[in-house]
């Protein structure tokens, strides 16, 4: 990804701009879930989340010239594939879970340790909400 300074001034107020150069057939977005203090420690951070099932990335996020940035285009799909949870209080200890979805049947499966199993109705990724989820993973259209 390039990055730009937009409006530099000499006051040193800038703004950044991140573009993507080409759309990745699987995107992976890790979303930031620890922060530091001023001692060092870890925090977790646990602010809920929506996760969308589909995901655009629009015109304006690709580098001009690239074929799904041009006039009529709506930018890049992807749809939800995976996500990874972190369970626990902090970096130095925890759990790691995985949800995946099956693209022919469209189920997801729930994945702890060596127990798989089909996640209910209920456990539906439409608009998914989650304080634990810290990947989120996605398939281009």
């Amino acid at each position: 990804l390039p990055e730009y300074l937009d409006d530099y001034a000499a006051t040193g107020v800038a703004t950044k701009t991140c573009q993507i150069e080409e759309a990745p057939r699987v995107l992976v977005i890790q979303l930031m879930r620890f922060s530091y203090t001023a001692t060092g420690h870890s925090l977790k951070l646990t602010k809920e989340c929506s996760i969308p099932d589909r995901l655009c990335i629009t015109k304006e996020t690709l580098v001009p010239g690239h074929p799904s940035s041009s006039a009529g285009s709506g930018g890049v799909e992807y749809d939800l594939l995976a996500t990874i949870s972190h369970h626990g209080h902090s970096l130095q200890n925890g759990h790691y879970t995985a949800s995946v979805k099956d693209h022919q049947t469209g189920d997801w499966f729930h994945c702890d340790d060596e127990d798989i199993r089909v996640q209910s109705q209920s456990h539906s990724h439409t608009g998914l909400k989650s304080s634990d989820v810290y990947l989120v993973i996605y398939r281009k259209v």
